[in-house]
């Protein structure tokens, strides 16, 4: 399995092959942040979900195959946003339109910045080969208790604004 994954992690040189990763990780974010959307409850202006399975993808993307899976992360997570902040099929104002734009992108921002950093703190503190020992799990856990926390005082705070999506 290791070396399977340094030869994927080899191919991230091939400026095609990273290019394709990143169009298909933007799909599988989108897709996941959906499902995450289909989960929350929808009693709230906006859906608000225990489980997001985006992040995780995010973190794996980032564990397996190395930093260079940004783009994808973030464009995954921008059309997510913007889909879901710009009510289709109406005329919106340029100045409502680019706070729209802004308002996906600083979440998008959020969502990119959280895998960097998990995948960073993974990489610098765990042993060689992730989650094979206790301290790579603690890591984990504390990693996942503290975006938790992030979470739900940027859901919030962030709703308590004037956020598009909680008009």
């Amino acid at each position: 399995m290791t070396s399977y994954i340094a030869s994927l992690k080899s191919k991230m040189q091939d400026a095609l092959f990273r290019w394709l990763l990143n169009i298909f990780l933007a799909l599988l974010i989108y897709v996941n942040c959906e499902i995450g959307r289909l989960l929350g409850d929808k009693s709230l202006p906006i859906a608000v979900s225990v489980v997001w399975p985006a992040t995780g993808f995010s973190l794996a993307a980032i564990l397996l195959f190395g930093f260079r899976t940004w783009p994808g992360i973030f464009l995954g997570n921008f059309i997510y946003n913007i889909s879901h902040f710009y009510p289709m099929g109406s005329h919106i104002p340029l100045q409502e339109s680019i706070n729209t734009i802004l308002a996906a992108s600083a979440v998008s921002m959020g969502s990119l910045t959280q895998a960097i950093v998990g995948g960073y703190i993974m990489q610098r503190f765990s042993t060689r080969g992730d989650f094979n020992t206790v301290k790579d799990i603690g890591i984990f856990r504390g990693l996942s208790g503290l975006w938790a926390v992030k979470g739900i005082t940027r859901m919030y705070y962030g709703t308590s604004g004037d956020l598009p999506a909680t008009r």
